[in-house]
């Protein structure tokens, strides 16, 4: 399993949830990532910024 985090570091993290070890990060934003979401059946992941900035990412 995986876990993408986002905050106040301004990086979209990828997580192993097993080891607890990063495997990518996926992004740097401008400012604080105050929102996230993943798009049903895509790969697609989108992260909302302090500063209004829109981020979208693949994950593939």
């Amino acid at each position: 399993q995986r876990l993408i985090s986002g905050g106040a570091d301004r990086k979209l993290q990828m997580w192993d949830v097993a080891t607890g070890k990063p495997i990518v990060s996926l992004a740097t934003t401008s400012d604080w990532i105050t929102s996230m979401v993943r798009v049903p059946e895509t790969d697609l992941l989108m992260a909302g910024c302090l500063s209004g900035e829109l981020v979208i990412v693949d994950e593939a």
